[in-house]
């Protein structure tokens, strides 16, 4: 699963329709998931082809995100966004600190071990409290790497590969 696309990055995923007025539930990757509403423009694609989504109203309801769009005015409408991911320009992002790494920066990147093992792509990544886990998938076999000081040693996005201290690997 690839994140970004032309220069823009997943940051969210509508969700189904609430209501009769167009509203819309929005599920956030954004940490912390509220600040999905301080990125803007949004946009969706549909057929190869950018669109802007523009938020005219946002609330809380039962730790949901609910969001109004421009030009969707009742369920239908609303229900027409459903399942389709939302993107910002990857420029909106602050810069981080050497060493820290967007999700999206990671995933695709080819996971090697200590000696040289290729073992897989990062797929996915899954946020559990005490540490992310990297999803690394190879063919059809799916590993949980622990995104931790003393499993990951090198993180080298211009050959789009990580080096792994690994032994359950293999």
């Amino acid at each position: 699963m690839n994140t970004t696309t032309d220069e823009k990055i997943i940051i969210g995923r509508f969700g189904s329709a609430h209501g009769v007025r167009g509203e819309i539930r929005v599920q956030s990757h954004a940490n912390p998931p509220e600040n999905i509403l301080i990125y803007t423009p949004w946009y969706i694609r549909k057929n190869n082809t950018w669109s802007i989504v523009t938020v005219t109203h946002s609330r809380t309801h039962q730790n949901v995100f609910l969001v109004k769009i421009e030009g969707v005015s009742d369920r239908d409408q609303a229900k027409h966004l459903t399942n389709q991911d939302i993107f910002i320009d990857r420029k909106q992002l602050p810069a981080l600190p050497d060493g820290n790494y967007y999700w999206s920066d990671l995933i695709g990147l080819q996971v090697i071990d200590q000696e040289g093992n290729i073992l897989g792509i990062i797929d996915h990544i899954l946020e559990t409290g005490s540490n992310d886990i990297l999803v690394v998938i190879n063919g059809k076999e799916e590993t949980f790497l622990p995104y931790t000081d003393d499993v990951i040693q090198q993180v080298d996005l211009e050959q789009k590969r990580i080096r792994v201290h690994w032994e359950g690997m293999v």
